[in-house]
């Protein structure tokens, strides 16, 4: 914007220059020769330069610097500034020098006033050269700061895609441990109730046995009156009796089969499966 500023009013103050102080003839052959020396090149062009700045009264050196006032006719045209708006933006210095100018025609505060935009300009353009290489190191830095952004974030993905399947493989693995839980939990409770079942029975034949107790006690007396000491004697006479889906081996006297009708099924039982046993190994009972 500084630099747009400048050049408007260069052009401004060239303009007057022309009309008032008599260079137009010259400034006329300095762009000519500017423009040729474009369209020439090598020696040629660099003498024809100098030949435009000597007529201007410029320096070869400050006429060589990329600051030169001859560059605002080149960037003028796109210039979209007026004068009053190039006035504004530019020193107060150089404001005043440009309305001095104006009210008096003076030619060397023109070149005062060509001088300071000069001066403007060159900083203007050495404060775009430091903010330019300022603005290519810190998109450097950034390009890098991204690049390294990048691939910290892919290494993150990576090390988050590991972290999901970990986190699936673990989760497969406690649902198979959920329902093996499950399982045993179900299969507990099956021999809980199990061995529930089974306690209540035994309690149950417990209370029938200690029931039955005094008639087995009878039973065992009547049955071995005919045993003597160390084993001497006759043992009672016992009988195989036929039911439909089994034998059952029991007492001939009729006394003690009534006893034995007295007992529990579960007593009768066990008093069968004994009598069966003894039956077999001393082979006294008789089929009935």
């Amino acid at each position: 914007m500084l630099r747009c500023s400048a050049l408007a009013l260069a052009l401004a103050l060239l303009t007057a220059c022309r009309s008032c102080c008599g260079l137009r003839a010259g400034a006329g052959a300095a762009w000519r020769a500017r423009h040729r020396a474009r369209s020439g090149g090598g020696r040629a062009g660099r003498r024809l330069r100098r030949a435009a700045h000597r007529r201007l009264g410029l320096s070869h050196k400050r006429a060589a610097s990329r600051s030169s006032f001859l560059n605002f006719t080149d960037l003028l045209t796109n210039a979209s500034l007026s004068v009053g708006e190039a006035l504004e933006r530019v020193p107060v210095r150089v404001t005043d020098l440009y309305s001095q100018f104006k009210a008096t025609g003076d030619s060397d505060k023109a070149e005062r006033v060509l001088r300071e935009l000069n001066e403007v300009y060159e900083r203007a353009q050495t404060q775009r050269d430091r903010l330019g290489f300022a603005c290519d190191e810190r998109r450097s830095d950034s390009e890098r700061l991204v690049r390294d952004a990048r691939a910290s974030l892919r290494e993150a993905e990576v090390q988050l895609t590991l972290l999901q399947d970990r986190g699936r493989r673990l989760q497969l693995g406690l649902d198979h441990s959920l329902a093996e839980v499950n399982r045993l939990q179900e299969q507990f409770l099956v021999h809980r109730d199990r061995c529930a079942r089974a306690r209540q029975r035994d309690r149950e034949a417990l209370a029938l046995l200690a029931r039955d107790l005094p008639l087995a006690k009878r039973l065992s007396s009547e049955a071995s009156k005919g045993c003597g000491p160390g084993g001497s004697g006759s043992p009672p006479p016992l009988v195989e009796c036929s039911l439909p889906d089994r034998f059952v081996v029991t007492f001939k006297e009729k006394s003690q089969r009534q006893l034995a009708r007295n007992l529990s099924g579960l007593s009768e039982r066990l008093l069968a499966l004994n009598l069966d046993r003894a039956a077999r190994g001393h082979g006294h009972a008789s089929a009935a």
